[in-house]
């Protein structure tokens, strides 16, 4: 396996691994301003919540650890996501993980 030849400086975190602050993720926010063609919405959603969640666990594992090279074979799905999920206008509350609800201020917040 080829690994990246980039060197990142990494915010190491001891409380929690799930806590994921701005300017921990150098690798997703370089992946953020990469401009690739998006897919459908309707075609995104369906891939993210599948039964098996292939796509969940592999990039979720990314953006945990950060890992560069696995965003960046992804770039085109999270993006078109990360956009599917900013321009759903919904006005109410969305349930998006086991009746966890996120109402939409903080989601235009976060994907603004």
């Amino acid at each position: 396996m080829a690994s990246s030849s980039r060197t990142v400086d990494k915010f190491a975190c001891e409380t929690s691994r799930y806590l994921l602050p701005t300017f921990r993720r150098p690798g997703y926010r370089e992946i953020m301003d990469t401009h690739v063609e998006h897919d459908p919405e309707h075609e995104v959603f369906p891939i993210w919540t599948k039964e098996d969640g292939q796509y969940y666990r592999i990039i979720n594992t990314a953006l945990l650890n950060d890992n560069y090279d696995v965003l960046k074979k992804n770039v085109k799905f999270i993006n078109s996501l990360r956009r599917a999920i900013r321009d759903n206008n919904a006005k109410e509350s969305v349930k998006v993980y086991r009746g966890l609800c996120i109402p939409s201020k903080h989601v235009n917040q976060e994907y603004k």
